[in-house]
């Protein structure tokens, strides 16, 4: 289909996955940037674009990703920048619970696990 064939494209090195550079020279390709907007996909910012599809933050999208990705990206503008929103959120709370985390170790060296409890947050991050 068009976005096998895309990340096909995209995947300049054929390691499995896209990075940052690959996607940047891909969306150099006039053909392949018009077809991520007949996706419905603003490519104007492409760092953006790059960020929302890499849904965990390792720096590389993977097939899967992209897939879901445009899922969920399509469509108004929106859209987009709510998903914009959402990523940058999770990312929050995922740092914050690494701080939490350090600062739990340190402050609680010695005492028994038992009286030692790590604040939940509402959403698993």
């Amino acid at each position: 289909d068009k976005m096998t064939a895309f990340f096909g494209i995209a995947d300049d090195n054929a390691d499995g996955v896209v990075d940052f550079v690959e996607f940047q020279k891909c969306l150099e390709n006039e053909d392949l940037r018009t077809w991520l907007e007949s996706m419905e996909l603003d490519v104007t910012d492409p760092g953006l674009l790059f960020l929302l599809l890499d849904t965990d933050g390792d720096g590389r999208v993977s097939h899967e990703d992209l897939i879901d990705g445009v899922d969920r990206l399509k469509g108004a503008a929106r859209s987009y920048e709510v998903c914009h929103v959402q990523q940058s959120a999770l990312e929050l709370m995922r740092l914050l619970r690494m701080v939490l985390q350090h600062l739990h170790e340190d402050s609680h060296r010695g005492l028994p696990e038992s009286t030692v409890r790590l604040p939940e947050f509402p959403i698993s991050v």
